[in-house]
């Protein structure tokens, strides 16, 4: 069967080489050239459009995660400014203001997750969803003094899973 094959490919090479092509061989390359036009290229380009679709919105869904993650240090600042001022009233305003924060990062984070795919960047979310947890448990305690040196090296360990989560979504959607 190999020793038919190879004559069969030896023979199509002699005849490609040559200047004149035979009728057959040209209607054979037609078909296979339609069939390829028809069929494969229509698949190619839903593909394309579906990566494209999905490296846009994880484009869009970063910015919006970035943009939370900036607003809530923000918010977390001024909540920390108001307890080195022992300003209460206006550190139960940030800490509300914070939480309330903390609740659309949470609900941006399981959009996110859906769309990934690998399971290294499902685990930087469970990485920084675990750390918002834990900032949102600390915020949610009685406003107090003593608690700014907790918010704050909850804020630190935030900071490092966003780096990460962040790294690896640019990566995803292409934008490295």
């Amino acid at each position: 069967m190999k020793k038919i094959i190879s004559s069969f490919l030896k023979y199509l090479w002699g005849i490609i080489r040559c200047d004149k092509m035979p009728i057959w061989l040209t209607f054979i390359v037609g078909i296979m050239t339609a069939y390829v036009t028809y069929r494969l290229v229509p698949k190619i380009n839903h593909q394309y459009k579906i990566d494209e679709t999905r490296s846009n919105y994880l484009s869009e869904t970063t910015k919006n995660l970035n943009e939370e993650i900036i607003y809530l240090s923000h918010k977390v600042r001024y909540l920390d400014e108001s307890l080195e001022n022992n300003d209460y009233v206006l550190a139960e305003k940030n800490r509300d203001e914070c939480l309330d924060s903390i609740i659309k990062l949470q609900w941006t984070l399981v959009g996110i997750k859906v769309i990934l795919k690998s399971d290294t960047e499902k685990e930087y979310i469970n990485n920084l969803n675990t750390s918002i947890d834990n900032l949102k448990n600390i915020i949610g305690t009685p406003v107090k003094y003593q608690n700014r040196n907790n918010i704050l090296a909850a804020m630190g360990d935030l900071a490092i899973c966003t780096k990460n989560v962040l790294d690896e979504l640019y990566k995803e959607a292409s934008l490295k």
